[in-house]
Formats: C-alpha cells, sequence, structure tokens
C-alpha cells in the first residue's frame, strides 16, 4: 500500500496546531513524542510541530535571508537552487527516520505554506501521497493577535496573512484538499472531523468514546479570542479582501475548492500579490539613488556610477551627479526599494550650468530609451511610476549631448514609501480588471470547451465513420490480395503450362523434322526399290521369255540345263 501524508496548511494563529491535534486523534502520526515541540504560553495546548521540521524551515528561510513573518514572495525556483539541497536532504532523512515505517503521517508548521515547492518535490521523489488540510482564521482576527504577541501593525499582518494563505491555494491545487476554520471546528468539531475523515479517506476512530473525552478536554471557548465579520476588512487592501472573500465562498461549498474557476482566481490574486506584495507591505524605506554612465550602450559597471543615498521620504529633493564627458548612455535607479516615484526632472547641464535638455512631465520623454522594473500610470502625471522591486531603472540615450569638459545630471523627484489612496485605487483596479479578464477568459474557455466538445463529438463520429470504412477498405484490400494471389497462381500456372506447351511444340517440331526425314528416307528407299522391281521385274519378264523360248525349243543343247535341274532333283527324292 501507497504510504501517505497529511499536511496542515494555515497562516500563524489561525488554530492550525488544535487541527492538528484533531487529526492526531483519528490516528496520524507526528512522529516521536521527543521531536514534538512542547507547549508555550502563546500555545498553551501545545504546538504539534517537529521540532527538527521547523528548524530546517527556519534555516531555508534565513538562507534566503528573510523571516516566518516576511510577507514577500521567496525567488523564482528558490527550490531548484544548488545551496537549497542540504536542506532537502535532511528533510528526506527526517521522514525515512522518523515515518519511514508508517502508512499515514503528517507535519504541520504554517512556514510549509511558502515552502510546498520543496516539501512537493520530496514527496514525489520518495513516492508519497500528499494530501492537504488547510486551515483558515479571519485575517483581521489573526492580525490582532500578531499584533498583541509580535507587535506587527496590521498592514504588515494583513501582507503575511495573504501570502501565507494564497501560497497554500496556489501550491495545492492538484492534490486532494479540504478547507476548514479554526472558528467552525470550535462550534461543531465532530463534524468538520468528519469532513475531514471522509474527504481525505481517514478512518475514523473505533473508540468513540476516548475521542470524545480527548476532544472535550481540547475544546475551550477562551481558545476564541476574537471573531471578525468580513466588514471589519473595509480598510484592508484589496487582495486581502479579495483572497479572502475567496476563501468564504468555499467553506460551505467544498466541492468549488477545485474548480478551475475558483484555482484561476487564486492564481490571479498570486501572481498580482507576487507583484504588488513588496510595495503595499513593505517595513524599511531606506535606500539610494543610483546613477550609471557609460560609452556603450547597454554596457554599465559600478566603477562608473556614483550613489547617494535617501535621507528622507515623501520630500521632493534635487539629486546632483557629475557625469564624465564621454557619458553617451546613462542609467537611472531611482530607489532601491519599492515605492512610489514621482520623478519632478530629469535636467543635464554644462558644467557653467547650461541647460542641455530636460525631461518632465510637458515635454516629450524621446531621452528616455526604456524603463526595467517600474509601471507608469498613465492616469496621473506622466512620469509618477509604481516601483514593484528593488532594482528599478531608467536608460537615457545622451550621444547627442556629448561635451568637451564634464557634465551634470540634476534629478528632481519624491519618493513615497506610503501607500496614498489613488495608487491603492489603481491596484484595486487592476485587480478588477483582472478578474473582468478572468470572468471573461472562463467564459471563452466555456464557450471554447463546449465547442470543442462538439467538435469533438462530431470528430468522433467521423473517426467512427472512418474505421468502418478503414476497415471496409481494409476487407477489400484483403479480397483484393486474394483475388491477386490467384491471379498470380494462375499466371504462375499459365506460365508454366506455356512452358511445357512450348517443350512439347519443340519436341513436335522436332519429331516433324525427323519424320520428314524419315519421309523422305522412305520415298527415296520406295523410289530405289520402285526402280529395283522394275529391274527384276524386267529380268523376270526377260527370264520367262527366254524359259518359255527354251521350252518351246527342240534344240538339245539349249535343253541341258533344264536336264541337269531335273537330274538333281530326282537324285534327292
Amino acid at each position: 500500500m501507497k504510504k501517505r501524508a497529511i499536511c496542515i496548511l494555515g497562516m500563524h494563529r489561525s488554530g492550525t496546531s488544535f487541527i492538528t491535534r484533531c487529526v492526531n486523534l483519528l490516528g496520524v502520526n507526528l512522529g516521536p513524542e521527543h521531536v514534538l515541540m512542547p507547549a508555550g504560553n502563546d500555545n498553551p495546548e501545545g504546538f504539534w510541530e517537529h521540532s527538527e521540521i521547523v528548524q530546517i524551515h527556519e534555516d531555508i528561510l534565513e538562507y534566503f535571508n528573510v523571516s516566518w513573518h516576511s510577507p514577500h514572495v521567496l525567488p523564482n525556483n528558490w527550490w531548484n537552487e544548488s545551496g537549497v539541497n542540504q536542506f532537502k536532504q535532511r528533510l528526506i532523512a527526517i521522514i525515512q527516520r522518523d515515518f519511514g515505517s508508517s502508512d499515514l503521517w503528517g507535519w504541520k508548521d504554517p512556514r510549509t505554506c511558502v515552502l510546498l515547492p520543496l516539501w512537493l518535490e520530496i514527496l514525489k521523489e520518495l513516492n508519497i501521497e500528499i494530501n492537504f488540510i488547510i486551515c483558515l482564521r479571519h485575517p483581521l482576527d489573526v492580525a490582532n493577535s500578531l499584533k498583541k504577541r509580535d507587535g506587527f501593525h496590521l498592514d504588515y499582518s494583513y501582507g503575511i496573512w495573504t501570502l501565507y494563505t494564497l501560497s497554500a491555494l496556489y501550491w495545492t491545487q492538484q492534490y486532494p484538499r479540504v478547507m476548514v476554520t479554526y472558528d467552525g471546528f470550535l462550534e461543531n468539531w465532530h463534524s468538520n472531523l468528519n469532513e475531514i475523515a471522509g474527504k481525505l479517506e481517514i478512518d475514523w476512530p473505533q473508540n468513540q468514546e476516548h475521542l470524545n473525552h480527548e476532544m472535550k478536554s481540547l475544546i475551550k471557548p477562551q481558545l476564541r479570542h476574537s471573531q471578525s465579520n468580513l466588514a471589519a476588512l473595509n480598510n484592508a487592501p484589496t487582495i486581502v479582501k479579495e483572497t479572502f472573500e475567496n476563501c468564504c465562498a468555499i467553506i460551505n461549498k467544498q466541492e468549488t475548492l477545485n474548480t478551475q474557476s475558483f484555482n484561476s482566481k487564486i492564481g490571479s490574486l498570486f501572481t498580482l500579490y507576487s507583484e504588488i506584495s513588496a510595495f503595499l507591505f513593505q517595513q524599511t524605506n531606506s535606500g539610494f539613488i543610483q546613477v550609471f554612465w557609460s560609452e556603450t550602450e547597454g554596457e554599465f559597471t559600478e566603477e562608473d556610477s556614483e550613489r547617494i543615498t535617501i535621507t528622507r521620504l515623501n520630500n521632493t529633493r534635487t539629486y546632483s551627479f557629475s557625469i564624465p564627458k564621454n557619458g553617451k548612455y546613462i542609467r537611472i535607479d531611482p530607489t532601491s526599494f519599492p515605492c512610489v516615484i514621482q520623478m519632478k526632472s530629469i535636467e543635464m547641464k554644462s558644467n557653467n550650468r547650461e541647460l542641455l535638455w530636460c525631461i518632465n512631465s510637458n515635454n516629450q520623454l524621446e531621452y528616455i530609451t526604456s524603463s526595467i522594473g517600474m509601471h507608469k500610470l498613465d492616469s496621473f502625471n506622466t512620469l509618477d511610476y509604481v516601483c514593484l522591486s528593488n532594482d528599478p531603472q531608467i536608460w537615457i540615450n545622451n550621444e547627442s549631448y556629448v561635451y568637451a569638459e564634464d557634465m551634470i545630471l540634476e534629478i528632481t523627484l519624491n519618493l513615497k514609501a506610503a501607500v496614498p489612496d489613488d495608487f491603492v485605487n489603481y491596484f484595486t483596479n487592476t485587480l478588477k480588471l483582472n478578474n473582468e479578464k478572468q470572468a471573461q477568459l472562463e467564459e471563452n474557455l466555456f464557450t471554447a470547451k463546449t465547442e470543442a466538445e462538439r467538435k469533438q463529438t462530431l470528430l468522433e463520429e467521423r473517426d467512427s465513420r472512418f474505421d468502418e470504412l478503414r476497415n471496409l477498405l481494409l476487407q477489400m484490400l484483403k479480397e483484393q490480395d486474394e483475388q491477386k494471389n490467384v491471379f498470380e497462381s494462375a499466371i504462375k500456372k499459365n506460365q508454366e503450362m506455356t512452358s511445357d506447351l512450348m517443350s512439347i511444340n519443340e519436341e513436335l517440331i522436332a519429331s516433324n523434322e525427323q519424320l520428314a526425314i524419315k519421309n523422305m528416307q522412305l520415298i527415296n528407299e520406295q523410289e530405289r526399290l520402285n526402280m529395283q522391281y522394275e529391274y527384276l521385274n524386267k529380268q523376270f519378264v526377260d527370264q520367262t521369255q527366254s524359259l518359255q523360248s527354251i521350252l518351246r525349243s527342240k534344240s538339245w543343247k539349249l535343253m541341258a540345263p533344264l536336264r541337269l535341274i531335273k537330274q538333281k532333283f530326282n537324285s534327292k527324292s
């Protein structure tokens, strides 16, 4: 039987420990008791976490210079980096050591939400089936809990909650899963636990009395520290509300958890969050502005650059840089952290302060060849940007204004770390547009799917008809082959008979030739015999005449031979 693992996912302070203990009571092995983390002041009923797995998770996050409370998505394909392999091997060793003999085991650590790609790869290699339980709790309740325990600002906690929730939903799309709520379990543990057991095919304990006793001691109403409603998120970022609303729609309709529609919405939200999280939920806003110059387009180095520290935000300031006379190409990195960039002007001046060229909101921007990592807001000032990365860039072609002396580049801008309402609206509209496009896409997909199914039916009918025709053709070809074989056999037999006839004919010809020769010989022999006959007949006639003459003669002399013959005849008798 294939081994199976149950992973309990969810944001910190979302009741994952409570749910994990409930699953443990169903018979899911969480590992040896000595490796389970002890209870703490912030979790008096126990964490039910494998301490070594948690430590490896911490090490992975530290490797990427983040922590469990970072609201930012890890780098793309982070799990394929060579340095991650050491953590992968450590996790494999724990699984083989502590769960190698278990047919059904599980683990829980909220950090797993953001580390799922690595776990999915490991379990696939070990040929272990994976099921998921996703714990949901109101983001405001989570944020209030984190504020009380860790002192986090609400918006910052919203970011962590959104990252963990979207990550859990995004990476588990193709696997058996169920979503539960902490509050729902407190209200009716039996129904919720039974639903988990049913959907994930976990056998219900035979000792119901023991289960009831354990659950009674586990559930304590005072554990519910807050219970907010959807309206409480009115002041939260739109993406937080969108995520929570989509999750709430699933709770009472679990069958839609794995639909294409829900997964598409989560995919769009996860992609959008990956782009804007650094901007919406940042904690630090210190950084610098840096300018590069080069004689060759696109080739910029740290040696040929100047950096100025940003000392104050939300304040319009002019930054001056000395550009060498060979600075044909300019690259401006206006900030080193995500923020709103309000570019007032970019001016190139000679050493005596003569204006060579100027870029501002009122003129054409033909000098700017490209911008990287910056989203221009067309609905506002044409030089206002939203920067979603740590390395935004503006490239400028200064080739037409290269002088025999150094130049001065002056950049006047204002960097805003806070999120103004108008830009929040921009992201809201982007999200709304995304959802509208997604809805249209789903409608188009449904239409396309219906049309594809219709065409598929026609294709199957044509295939069926084609198969019939093909079989008929094959039968005809088979019969034709049989007829061909008969025909070829007849031809061969005819050829053999023809050959025999030709041989017989040749023999007949030879016989005829021999007969002709024999006939000629017979004719010649007959002619010879006829001539001999005529000769003998003439002799006979002549002799007969001579004999008659002798018989008629009375000469003694002529009768002498007859007398001699008569004497011989008489002597014999």
